[in-house]
């Protein structure tokens, strides 16, 4: 957020993908009045229990954590991108909060490696078979909560071009089968023809 903003009616949260924490720096705190939470559920923005508050109603600087709807679904808001959207609604307020800032999840933890088991061992698991699937306790060594979140393998330095990389694709293309390495076999010759 480039500049604060306060919250007089209702607060559009979004994202491409699913998420679960929303981290909000205030600049002036809310005073009376009541913060609902809600999602997008396919239809109309239903309502949404959050797990933890430590914002207590966006009266502090905190973070805000729900589980994710089975029934969330992407929408196209005001010409945006469809993204899982959260609205937060302030009503009643006798001074409105100002937000400072607002954030989620950084995705990252000290190794890049997020690993994802399915909850095995963990506990929570939701929205099974879903693209909201959903593990609440990760098992020990695994910190994904959504499947997408999942690192498993860190990250890998990029080619610096693309012919450098067409080797690599090809290669790992072929354990998919003699059709799938037809066809990016025959893509991977036309991309080195443009280049040349």
């Amino acid at each position: 957020m480039a500049n604060p903003v306060t919250v007089s009616d209702r607060l559009l949260i979004g994202y491409q993908i699913p998420f679960d924490t929303v981290n909000i720096t205030l600049k002036t705190a809310r005073s009376g009045g009541s913060v609902t939470w809600q999602y997008w559920n396919g239809t109309s923005f239903g309502p949404l229990t959050t797990a933890t508050d430590t914002t207590s109603g966006l009266t502090t600087t905190g973070t805000v954590t729900f589980l994710p709807p089975g029934n969330w679904t992407p929408h196209a808001v005001h010409g945006s991108q469809p993204k899982y959207w959260v609205q937060v609604t302030v009503s009643g307020a006798g001074t409105n909060p100002t937000l400072a800032k607002v954030y989620g999840d950084n995705l990252m933890t000290g190794s890049n490696a997020r690993g994802w088991n399915a909850c095995a061992g963990g506990s929570g698991h939701i929205n099974i078979g879903t693209p909201v699937e959903y593990c609440g306790s990760p098992a020990a060594g695994h910190t994904a909560k959504f499947r997408q979140q999942a690192r498993q393998l860190g990250y890998a330095p990029m080619p610096t071009t693309i012919s450098t990389a067409i080797p690599s694709i090809s290669k790992t293309v072929r354990t998919l089968g003699p059709t799938y390495s037809r066809r990016v076999s025959q893509l991977t010759s036309l991309i080195a023809v443009r280049m040349a």
